[in-house]
């Protein structure tokens, strides 16, 4: 518990400047991403499982970095429920679960107190975990992998004990260990970022064969872990199968090599990753034209992402120095080698190797495998800490610790060999400026605190001078990193006024509106997906598994703007058949978007428009949400996106959305459509036009959504929703087909005389991994239950025989 109040008054030592301000911590994609996913509905809620107001519609329980099951979201969000500080709050409980559980697996390795604290704080606060501040997901995810390695070693020491009580404490401690490791395993999946999670997994199934070679005893310790590797995703079947679902349809299949390098780290960008303040704190004199042209929308690698001070870099070279015996330290520096061979992309010269590699290869941002350089580093300063505690207690014996006798491995011959190299008289003056005027500052708060925790002999004003120093120097980038300060303000995040007369003009026709700069808009853009929480419906949103049909026909990124170059054509329906009714553009660019963006055929239907003093782009052909078509069409998948795009059919024809509707599968024999298309849905102006007569009322409720009709005649009825396997249609109660339209949407077949059509959501996927979970936490509870059994048997036992 002290070690947790330790790290986390650190914490909010850290950000008390954001916080204290009322900003709330949610730079970049945590605006977009993190801030509604935390305020979105919790389980039981309507949109739990699909969301209508993105994408139009998305199934957002299978997206994993919304962490629906992620349990410490849970606690806060019911702690304080929809409150910003408890949105603060679930961000700082990253950090300290990071520190913490670092410090859990060194304490337990080398029982030294400062030297697991240390530790914490470079895996917990060091440049990588404060640079992803913007991906929130990330931090929690990287936070639960010393927990992991905490576990295994637990696992190998239970299998090694000595039973004393007929074997009921080790099959007492057998069955919390299981629990435990597959807790973290589960909490792995839950915490929302797959990417690192994959990562964190290779290097803790590394680890466990790496600990379970020789005795057989290690052999069983690697089965049992294997065991409770298989429980942990058990128990997160709940969130993998469905997000192994949507990943499929969505554009990661289709990554090339481009898409995967992206985010590599460049020789030039790891020079300012150990030293983010070389040449005045910028790189405006190293490279600036590389460096500063690196979007946010590719990814590059945050400045400081390696930054964690002199200490850990000196601990580390002290622990290779006097602890090249330690496999455990080789084990860390080689994985710690591998990720930035694997993060340097094509300069590493092994890219193709890794993009080849299943699961691995749909990634992007290799810079994320850093982590693990940190976990390293973390490591090795806690061993070293721990080392020179128990061994070097005199000013002697440091001393001819590191010179006498140790020419060829310690820090003389090290100079010595260095020195070698360096023979030209310009690279020793450049030797000696460098480090004069970069090295020194940095290395005196790393240089003299350990000195005097060393030649002290450990007293206890060292050790917090140690402590304190390394901590503050982490702050240093902590307070001035580009994620701290570029924190939106809490009054920056709130609805918009003229949110709700938009609202209410969408609601009129069901309607929908496309932000055109996506997560890039400002506030009162309404960008995605803060509309979520504003309950807008949109045709644009941010999601990393966004569906590839719907990327496709809206030529639209995962950031949910428009690809472009942004040039919209008269001919181009995608628009209409979305019921997009409104563009919404930034609004020092109305006369550029409209001189640019909208062909001049185009401006004839994209009109300006006022909504409460703003002006927006209003769509005059964007079609209802509910409509009827008459005729209906049959084509391939692929001849209906340039159907759509062009307004021509493949034989010539003109394509009319109000009146037809493209689907990839034959309708039974005797289906066609009666009478001729509905009159509401030609010609109208969406600004004044309601629902269609044959459609009275509809009422969305995310995952069920109802419609009454009118409707004498059999007709097709489309949705323009997206459309999923997992949606069911009943017309007066009786489940009918739903058929995929116009690439992207829904469409069922009404008989004559239909009064009401449900449509219900319910994905097998979700309910395969639900029951699996259910199993799993059953499982769970009585392995807790007889465990339980066991310890208050043995306690019987024993005081009866007292």
């Amino acid at each position: 518990m002290l070690a947790v109040a330790i790290f986390a008054s650190v914490v909010t030592f850290y950000y008390q400047s954001p916080i204290f301000q009322g900003c709330v911590l949610a730079p970049e994609d945590g605006k977009v991403q993190n801030f509604p996913a935390y305020f979105a509905p919790m389980f039981g809620q309507p949109g739990f499982l699909w969301n209508p107001f993105n994408f139009c519609g998305f199934p957002v329980l299978a997206d994993p970095q919304i962490a629906m099951f992620y349990p410490v979201k849970a606690f806060f969000q019911l702690l304080l429920p929809g409150s910003i500080d408890g949105f603060n709050l679930y961000v700082l409980s990253g950090f300290v679960l990071a520190a913490f559980f670092a410090y859990l697996y060194v304490y337990a390795r080398t029982a030294n107190f400062l030297a697991a604290l240390v530790s914490g704080l470079v895996y917990g606060l060091s440049g990588f975990t404060i640079s992803e501040l913007r991906h929130l997901q990330i931090v929690h995810t990287i936070a639960w992998l010393p927990f992991l390695l905490f576990c295994a070693d637990r696992q190998r020491a239970i299998d090694t004990a000595t039973n004393s009580d007929g074997n009921r404490s080790w099959w007492r401690d057998l069955c919390l260990n299981i629990c435990i490791t597959a807790l973290g395993i589960a909490m792995l999946i839950f915490a929302g970022h797959p990417q690192t999670a994959v990562y964190a997994f290779i290097v803790f199934a590394t680890y466990c064969v790496f600990c379970s070679g020789g005795s057989g005893g290690k052999k069983i310790s690697l089965l049992i872990l294997s065991l409770a590797a298989l429980f942990g995703f058990a128990i997160a079947s709940v969130q993998i199968l469905p997000t192994m679902q949507l990943a499929h349809g969505s554009i990661r299949p289709s990554f090339t090599m481009h898409d995967f390098l992206v985010g590599e780290v460049t020789p030039t960008m790891a020079l300012g990753f150990t030293m983010p303040y070389i040449l005045g704190g910028n790189y405006s004199i190293l490279e600036s034209s590389m460096l500063e042209t690196v979007p946010f929308s590719q990814q590059g690698p945050p400045l400081g992402l390696l930054y964690m001070g002199y200490l850990p870099l000196l601990l580390a070279f002290y622990s290779l120095t006097f602890m090249r015996r330690r496999p455990i330290l080789w084990f860390f520096l080689i994985w710690a080698l591998i990720a930035i061979i694997f993060s340097l992309g094509r300069y590493g010269g092994v890219s193709s190797f890794f993009a080849s590699m299943p699961v691995i290869g749909s990634f992007r941002g290799l810079y994320r495998a850093l982590f693990i350089v940190i976990l390293y580093f973390a490591v090795a300063s806690g061993f070293a800490i721990a080392r020179l505690d128990a061994v070097l207690g005199s000013a002697r014996g440091i001393c001819s610790g590191l010179f006498a006798g140790r020419s060829e491995r310690g820090l003389h011959g090290w100079f010595n060999g260095l020195l070698k190299h360096w023979k030209p008289r310009k690279h020793l003056l450049l030797l000696v400026a460098i480090f004069v005027a970069v090295l020194i500052p940095p290395l005196v708060p790393a240089l003299v605190p350990l000195l005097c925790f060393v030649f002290s002999r450990g007293r206890p004003w060292a050790r917090v001078l140690l402590f304190a120093s390394t901590a503050l120097v982490l702050q240093v980038y902590a307070a001035n990193s580009q994620w701290t300060v570029e924190c939106p303000k809490a009054a920056d995040m709130a609805q918009p006024p003229w949110a709700s007369v938009l609202r209410e003009r969408l609601a009129s026709g069901r309607f929908r509106i496309l932000t055109v700069k996506g997560i890039y808009g400002g506030t009162d853009e309404i960008p995605p997906n803060l509309n979520r929480i504003w309950s807008i419906y949109s045709a644009s949103g941010y999601e990393p598994l966004v569906s590839a049909r719907y990327a496709e026909i809206m030529h639209m990124s995962e950031g949910g703007f428009l690809q472009p170059p942004w040039r919209i054509e008269a001919e181009n329906r995608a628009f209409d058949i979305i019921s997009a009714v409104y563009l919404i553009t930034p609004r020092t660019d109305l006369e550029s978007f409209n001189s640019k963006a909208l062909s001049e055929g185009a401006r004839e239907f994209f009109q300006p428009n006022v909504i409460d003093d703003v002006f927006v782009f209003e769509n005059t052909r964007a079609l209802p949400r509910c409509r009827f078509a008459q005729e209906i069409i049959e084509l391939s998948p692929a001849a209906i996106v340039p159907t759509v795009r062009t307004g021509r059919l493949p034989s010539g024809r003109e394509y009319d959305p109000r009146t037809m509707v493209l689907i990839e599968e034959p309708l039974p024999t005797g289906l066609k459509p009666q009478g001729s298309a509905s009159a509401s849905n030609a010609g109208f102006k969406p600004a004044t036009i309601g629902l269609t007569d044959e459609v009275t009322r509809v009422i969305d409720g995310g995952e069920m959504i109802e419609v009454d009709l009118k409707v004498e005649k059999a007709r097709p009825l489309i949705l323009a929703d997206t459309y999923d396997p997992g949606w069911r249609a009943f017309v007066d109660g009786r489940e009918t087909h739903i058929y995929r339209a116009n690439y992207v949407q829904r469409m069922i077949y009404l008989p004559a005389g239909a009064k009401q059509v449900r449509f219900i959501y319910e994905p097998q996927a979700v309910r395969v991994g639900l029951g699996v979970s259910l199993v799993a936490l059953a499982t769970f509870l009585g392995l807790q239950l007889w465990a339980f059994a066991l310890m208050i048997r043995s306690r019987f036992f024993v005081k009866r025989e007292m």
